[in-house]
């Protein structure tokens, strides 16, 4: 049976996911679903997931591959953002934005759980803020 694999992310991961150029400087992991041993297939790139760095600051994210549905590896996508979250605490970063779709309150609990608040202000219509702020 093939398994989720989360690495660092390759340049060669990116076009699996995004059209063009990236807009920004990013620190990413990349999910992989490895092929078993006696496959001659090659791994498969499910998403990217991480931090962008903006004018406007930090935010975190999420971009399962076109063909992927999130929900569908919902224990690999949680293990990624444990990963991300010791990833900024090691990372001296102070605070990063994050947002989920209002109409998706999975994604809000797993923001909530990895430790991300609600904005009291929400700017953004159709979308959730949060916020993680370092504690030090």
């Amino acid at each position: 049976m093939a398994k989720v694999i989360i690495r660092p992310t390759l340049p060669s991961d990116l076009p699996h996911v995004i059209a063009g150029p990236l807009p920004c400087r990013v620190r990413t992991l990349t999910a992989v679903l490895e092929p078993d041993v006696d496959e001659k297939s090659q791994e498969t790139v499910l998403g990217i997931g991480g931090i962008a760095f903006l004018p406007s600051g930090v935010e975190a994210f999420l971009q399962p591959a076109p063909h992927v549905k999130a929900r569908d590896y919902a224990v690999s996508c949680h293990r990624a953002g444990r990963m991300l979250m010791r990833m900024l605490q090691s990372s001296g970063i102070r605070e990063v934005a994050a947002r989920c779709d209002a109409d998706n309150p999975a994604a809000a609990r797993w923001l909530r759980r990895l430790g991300f608040v609600e904005s009291a202000r929400q700017a953004d219509p159709g979308k959730i803020i949060f916020f993680w702020h370092r504690r030090d």
